[in-house]
């Protein structure tokens, strides 16, 4: 199956986009991990995520495989493809 549909934005790119001036260059947000984890490092020395970070369009309010259905072993992204591609392209005209 293509993973063309399975990286899935609960909140539209277009969206995003609207929370930064134009003028911005590095089209990054600041983003709120609630549950951050641990990092170690190459010492073995555990250290705490940070909970605030800047993260590009693509890392953010997104999952994979939101929208993927499954049935069984079958699994299908038609919902990403058909339902959700309308209305990101509809609400997004409806919004400007």
């Amino acid at each position: 199956m293509s993973s063309e549909y399975r990286h899935n934005h609960y909140v539209p790119v277009w969206y995003q986009n609207r929370f930064l001036s134009p003028a911005t260059k590095d089209r990054e947000l600041y983003y709120l991990d609630l549950c951050p984890g641990t990092f170690t490092d190459p010492r073995g020395v555990v250290h705490a995520g940070r909970a605030v970070r800047r993260l590009g369009f693509k890392h953010c309010f997104a999952e994979d495989s939101l929208y993927t259905a499954k049935f069984g072993k079958e699994e299908s992204t038609r919902i990403e493809q058909i339902f959700f591609g309308q209305i990101d392209s509809r609400g997004k005209k409806a919004v400007e």
